[in-house]
């Protein structure tokens, strides 16, 4: 009995260091894979900030996700998919871009966020708080005077 606690005792000690050592070695990888995604991110947005200045409407101001942890706030507040990781990943790949719409008065204030595509030139998604459709007067701005200003500029980026 004596010598079977004690291999047993061996055996659980000898997982556990194991186990331990994949933890640290997984921890390690995830830290290698978000500085990877944070320069992607960064890269793209420095590409196409200039797009946050498409519009001349003096209601609405259309921002940029900055880094993931804005994607993360904007979920959060919003209560939408935006932040669950897959965006920032997207985005360091060039694939999409995460903007976020606020009122001039407000502007701190989450209000509306739009994935669009500068590859199809199109808005993919737009919603407000718990995935709402956003007012009528948002989607005409986005669509009539966001859109196509925008679509101009990443001609000229893409040229």
């Amino acid at each position: 009995r004596f010598w079977h606690d004690l291999r047993t005792e061996e055996m659980y000690t000898r997982r556990k260091i194991e186990q331990e050592k994949a933890d640290k070695k997984r921890q390690r990888l995830m830290r290698i894979e978000q500085r990877k995604i944070a320069r992607g991110f960064a890269k793209f947005v420095k590409k196409y900030s200039s797009l946050t200045h498409c519009s001349t409407n003096a209601d609405f101001a259309v921002l940029i996700a900055k880094n993931p942890a804005d994607l993360e706030a904007e979920g959060k507040a919003l209560h939408h998919c935006v932040g669950s990781g897959t965006y920032d990943k997207k985005m360091s790949r060039g694939e999409t871009i995460i903007f976020f719409i606020r009122r001039i008065n407000e502007i701190e204030t989450p209000f509306v966020t739009f994935e669009y595509s500068p590859s199809s030139k199109k808005i993919l998604q737009c919603y407000a708080k718990n995935n709402t459709k956003p007012e009528d007067n948002v989607m005409q701005f986005v669509e009539n005077e966001w859109l196509p200003n925008a679509n101009k500029k990443v001609q000229k980026i893409a040229a």
